[in-house]
């Protein structure tokens, strides 16, 4: 019996040491007022999680101490609250937390790479159309540039269709779904 006794003691107080507490909120818009789904929140680089759909998030196993909650998102300027302290079990709800958008301007990409024109690693013929051709025949869309390729037939509905039919060297039209250009 006073084994019993002990051992309840013991689980008792692992139990109470153990309560870790969470803190919860919502984010929303302060212009909108609408919820910002998906920021991230950290509290103290640390823990964290991300803002639901609804805009309400839940940090949980959060062990007692002092905390500050920061919390981002695309669009939006960063967030960082004032210190807390949290106690064992508790369940903090910080209410409604508000993000101010925020316009990021990025500087302007420039490609400066050249696609080969020609590569002889692939088996079979190649076709280049030339920037010329293109210039003076000026297709209206893929299938009247693609009837311009050797050994290409375009079998469409009424003219130029949603799904044409391609046919390469002879190949029957209805396979043309699994030919890869």
């Amino acid at each position: 019996m006073k084994f019993l006794a002990i051992l309840t003691c013991f689980f008792a107080a692992s139990t109470l040491l153990a309560q870790d507490a969470s803190v919860s909120g919502t984010i929303v818009n302060e212009a909108t007022k609408q919820a910002v789904a998906f920021a991230n929140i950290s509290v103290d680089d640390v823990h964290g999680t991300f803002s639901s759909e609804e805009g309400t998030f839940t940090v949980n196993g959060l062990p007692p101490g002092d905390y500050v909650l920061r919390v981002s998102a695309i669009g939006y300027a960063p967030y960082t609250s004032e210190a807390f302290n949290l106690k064992a079990g508790q369940q903090m709800d910080l209410g409604k937390i508000t993000l101010q958008e925020s316009a990021i301007s990025i500087p302007e990409i420039v490609i400066t790479e050249q696609q080969k024109v020609w590569d002889t690693k692939y088996s079979g013929t190649n076709y280049v159309i030339p920037s010329k051709s293109l210039e003076r025949f000026q297709p209206i869309g893929s299938e009247e540039l693609i009837r311009t390729v050797p050994g290409v037939n375009i079998a469409g509905d009424l003219g130029i269709s949603n799904r044409p039919n391609i046919s390469i060297r002879g190949s029957d039209p209805r396979r043309s779904n699994k030919i890869l250009l």
